[in-house]
């Protein structure tokens, strides 16, 4: 910092990682209102405080940083994610993992060039944008550990482009349905199917074609352990199965 307090490199950064250890996080952080360049933006709080939260200067920052490609901010630093975030028109990496927000806003649905979007160990999410189909490029959905989020967003089926699919959840009526996945043939990894209870019609389960999936290497298929009375038809269970 020169006498006046001013760092001229600041107009020059392109990328920026930051592990936070004391109050004067957020302050150093507000520094980078002069990086209207800035590509990589990588925060990562050591230890959780309330006292350290990024939610205020989140919503400054995001709209001056427009040329933005990575975004990471893990581990209990954020509550609820800026509606800003959608004018990183840019942005190919979203990485919210451990922290304690409980929804994905809409305007993430208008990151059109957006690949990976992390939201693991987010323990209080319960929605993902309405949206979500918009995210045509998107090539990793990792939702590991959220055990709020019950509902896979319409459309999904048609991100055929999806490598990373940590869960679905079957729905009846107009919900997320199993044969939903059947274009989906670039899935790696573990896939797991929540909701077969809800699956009345074995087609619809052969039509997933997991079959042709050959980069999964973990399925975990959940039927509902809350229902044990006689609408249960162990025939058609096996038929999905």
């Amino acid at each position: 910092m020169d006498v006046n307090g001013r760092n001229e490199a600041f107009e020059k950064f392109r990328h920026f990682s930051y592990l936070g250890h004391g109050s004067a996080e957020n302050g150093k952080l507000e520094e980078l209102h002069r990086s209207e360049r800035l590509r990589t933006l990588i925060t990562k709080s050591a230890v959780y405080s309330p006292h350290l939260l990024l939610d205020n200067v989140l919503v400054d920052l995001l709209p001056r940083l427009l040329f933005m490609r990575v975004l990471s901010l893990t581990q209990n630093t954020i509550t609820d994610v800026p509606r800003s975030v959608g004018v990183l028109k840019h942005l190919r990496y979203l990485n919210f993992s451990q922290t304690v927000i409980n929804q994905v806003p809409e305007e993430v649905s208008e990151l059109y060039n957006l690949q990976s979007l992390l939201v693991s160990d987010c323990t209080l999410l319960t929605s993902l944008p309405v949206s979500f189909h918009k995210l045509i490029n998107l090539r990793h959905l990792d939702m590991f550990n959220t055990p709020l989020l019950k509902k896979t967003p319409l459309g999904m089926g048609g991100l055929t482009s999806l490598q990373t699919l940590s869960k679905v959840i079957i729905e009846r009526g107009n919900g997320f349905k199993v044969s939903d996945l059947k274009d989906m043939l670039n899935l790696q990894g573990e896939l797991s199917i929540k909701g077969l209870e809800k699956v009345t019609d074995p087609q619809q389960a052969k039509d997933a074609k997991l079959e042709e999936k050959k980069g999964l290497v973990s399925l975990d298929m959940e039927w509902s352990d809350n229902v044990f009375d006689d609408s249960r038809n162990s025939i058609l269970e096996y038929e999905v199965f």
